[in-house]
């Protein structure tokens, strides 16, 4: 049986990175930041790959906040 391969978050390079990187300076509180080929972002995954399809190229890419910390209160698991 063949072994599925993990698939590692995209690399990040030059004026990407640094787009990348303000943006989650300026935005502290997101999660997360799609990207397109174009080097576009977008909150929304939706509208990322909507613009990547008229960009006839790959879906957009995920990028994870490095500082975002998920806290889960007593609130949260009481339901």
């Amino acid at each position: 049986m063949a072994q599925k391969k993990k698939e590692n978050a995209p690399e990040v390079t030059g004026a990407l990175k640094e787009k990348v990187t303000t943006f989650f300076t300026e935005n502290p509180k997101a999660k997360q930041v799609y990207t397109t080929p174009d080097d576009f972002l977008f909150t929304n995954l939706k509208f990322a790959n909507d613009h990547a399809k008229t960009l006839g190229e790959e879906p957009a890419k995920c990028h994870k906040n490095p500082n975002y910390i998920e806290v889960e209160t007593e609130e949260d698991t009481e339901e």
